[in-house]
């Protein structure tokens, strides 16, 4: 039985020893792999690896996406063909590169992505990308001409631009081994000319081994050159007004061969300068009041300059205005032709009612600063006529009941003066007959005393309770009736899009519309029915002139044509459907790696924050009315508008308001003096033959 449970447990420790052995094995082959791989590195190879992870870890941020970008193999070459000169094959060194890869996943913890143009590229998902946070350029461990420098970089970048991740705001590292007559203020003005007027990459370091350089004295360093193993360079923007174009090449640190930094410096100092030296900044735009507008003495305003001239004398810029015609019929067309006129890298922007978030690659946009509501605007309804005021202010119901409450009266009025008889009750006249009922009662009911009270207590009783019916019926038409003759109000008003189609008036927009993907079906027929006009301006004119057209367009165009409007002391609403169709902002463009636009985006903050865009535009409305500038350069005459007296509500209080009463009150004396014209006639031709036969 012992030797039984003996020969298993002899079995499962031989299994763990084998199994610790093999373990041990692996540990000892890594470790000769790496020391391997360290022995075949040279001195000037393991000094650019520390240097690099002495960066990665110092200078960028940490636990961010590093793409590594390797130049293209040599032609005809196979992947680790093995040479005398070569010895690792052909393939870019790679136990130095993989040396550099094994330190920085375990020393940085980043994500690692490699690239070399030739090499199929991982098919990656849209919506699994991240652009990568840094990137670092190998053009090669062995020496090489600035030509043969420059050209890896292009290529490379050409490859790298193309891929989704791509990112020019990252953080670049380029390391370069250069031959011995190599000029390296020439290779790096090179270098950081291409990637910045090429690829708008401002943040570029450039590594190069600088073993019996050649420089200018102004940037060599001041130490023995044996014991300089690396330079660091970059380039420093807008320093002064003679370097707003070109660049200036900076040694900002070297790494020596005691394995540190010597003046252990920024590596990637703020590129963009608190002041630009009265740099010019070229701002293309074009006409569009009243955004944009030009003033007889060929000065250029608007309330979209306004912004631009306080953010330029903030940074000392200094602006040079291009103006480029407006010679498409959309506003959209235009915008993209704008923006196809700023220069990449460089200080250039557009501006003119620019919509926010516009769909280009070319160019990047400031925040947005000002918001438009886009309406539809429709004729305001007319007057309501006084003469239907006069009696639609009670509802049908209300004047039916009333007339039968005074036939009821009549009635009731007379049943009680012919039922108080028969108590022996002597009751007036004045109540006996129908007709006297009639006009006692309607003589109470307009607020005129009876020809005689009655005399009945029955009788008095229902005159009283008619009396303070009628006080409270009339106190409430008097209230009534002087208001809607002063302002008898408006007829039904336009309020949904069907009302506009069913209304059948004529319905038009400019051809920026189309370019606007609208929910409603709705659009669809009246984007094929609808009129096109020339600019914003006509279609309100023809709103407020002919008021039998409606039009879309934004509040701020609106606001501008009332404002103008007042300066012809002409007062005229221009009504609008209650809800709106969209908002959209506008924004200031500019080219990719513009560096003005993070200044930007900085100052319109607090400008916006301190409500400055919404006095701007009070005050610009206001100098508007006082100006009396033509709003564009169609012919629009609002003079004609004047003359023709399209005023808006009158409200004062005029004897025009009261016609309806002194028509009344004329009616009624014409029908009194007919009446007594009738009874004068009566009388001669019944009366005088009654005497004679009497």
């Amino acid at each position: 039985m012992g030797a039984t449970l003996l020969i298993p447990n002899i079995a499962r420790n031989m299994h763990v020893t084998t199994i610790i052995i093999f373990l041990e094995c692996l540990g000892i082959l890594q470790a000769s792999f790496s020391t391997h791989d360290d022995a075949l590195m040279t001195s000037k190879q393991r000094h650019i690896l520390i240097c690099l992870n002495e960066i990665l870890q110092l200078h960028l941020t940490p636990r961010q996406t590093l793409l590594i970008s390797l130049p293209s193999l040599p032609n005809n070459a196979t992947v680790r063909k093995v040479t005398h000169k070569y010895p690792f094959g052909e393939d870019f060194d790679f136990h130095t590169v993989d040396a550099f890869l094994r330190k920085t996943s375990e020393d940085t913890g980043r994500s690692v992505q490699v690239s070399r143009p030739g090499a199929p590229e991982p098919e990656t998902q849209h919506e699994d990308y991240f652009k990568f946070d840094s990137c670092v350029v190998f053009t090669g461990f062995e020496e090489k001409q600035d030509d043969e420098v420059s050209d890896s970089i292009i290529e490379q970048l050409n490859m790298l631009e193309r891929r989704k991740t791509w990112n020019f705001k990252a953080r670049f590292i380029v390391v370069a081994s250069v031959a011995e007559n190599v000029s390296l203020q020439r290779l790096g003005n090179r270098i950081f000319k291409v990637m910045w007027k090429k690829y708008s990459i401002m943040n570029v370091l450039l590594i190069i081994t600088a073993i019996n350089y050649k420089t200018d004295a102004n940037l060599a360093p001041k130490s023995n050159n044996s014991q300089v193993e690396l330079q660091l360079y970059t380039w420093l923007p807008y320093t002064s007004h003679a370097y707003c174009e070109d660049l200036k090449v900076a040694l900002i640190d070297k790494w020596i061969s005691k394995g540190e930094f010597v003046l252990k410096a920024q590596l990637f100092p703020e590129k963009v300068p608190k002041t630009f030296h009265g740099c010019k900044s070229k701002v293309t735009t074009f006409i569009y009041p009243p955004a944009v507008t030009k003033t007889p003495d060929l000065k250029y305003t608007g309330l979209e300059l306004k912004y631009l001239t306080i953010v330029f004398k903030k940074l000392n810029l200094t602006v040079e205005y291009n103006e480029i015609p407006y010679i498409f019929k959309s506003h959209y067309q235009q915008f993209y032709y704008a923006i196809s006129k700023l220069q990449p890298a460089s200080l250039d922007m557009s501006v003119g009612i620019l919509p926010f978030g516009g769909i280009n690659v070319s160019a990047e946009s400031t925040r947005s600063y000002f918001d438009f509501k886009l309406k539809w605007y429709v004729p305001c309804p007319e007057h309501a006529s006084r003469w239907r005021s006069f009696y639609q202010f009670f509802s049908l119901n209300v004047w039916m009941c009333f007339c039968l409450f005074i036939v009821l009266a009549v009635i009731t009025m007379w049943l009680l003066a012919r039922y108080s008889t028969k108590f022996s009750i002597r009751e007036s006249t004045n109540y006996m007959t129908i007709m006297n009922c009639a006009y006692n009662v309607w003589a109470i009911t307009i607020g005129i005393s009876a020809h005689k009270m009655p005399v009945s207590s029955s009788l008095r009783m229902f005159f009283v309770v008619w009396v303070w019916y009628s006080l409270a019926l009339t106190t409430v038409y008097q209230a009534y009736f002087v208001g809607f003759i002063v302002n008898p109000g408006f007829e039904k008003s336009l309020s949904t899009l069907n009302d506009i189609l069913e209304s059948g008036i004529e319905y038009g927009f400019t051809n920026d519309m189309d370019n606007i993907q609208f929910s409603d079906p709705t659009y669809d027929i009246i984007k094929k029915n609808r009129t096109t006009c020339l600019s914003i301006f006509k279609c309100l004119e023809r709103v407020i002139r002919h008021k039998n057209f409606s039009t879309i367009a934004d509040d701020f165009h609106v606001q501008y044509v009332s404002t103008r409007l007042l300066f012809y002391n002409i007062h005229i609403p221009i009504c609008s459907l209650p809800s709106d169709i969209m908002r959209y902002s506008i924004s200031t463009y500019m080219a990719k790696g513009n560096p003005l636009l993070y200044k930007f985006n900085e100052i319109l903050k607090y400008l916006i924050e301190a409500g400055l865009f919404d006095k701007w535009k009070r005050d610009f409305l206001s100098n508007t009315r006082l100006a009396g500038q033509r709003i564009d350069n169609d012919d629009t005459n609002f003079e004609e508008i004047f003359q023709n007296n399209f005023f808006g509500d009158n409200l004062s209080y005029s004897l025009v308001h009261l016609q309806v009463v002194f028509f009344i009150l004329l009616f009624g004396h014409a029908f009194g003096i007919l009446v007594l014209v009738g009874e004068i006639l009566h009388y001669r031709m019944y009366g005088s033959m009654e005497t004679a036969s009497s």
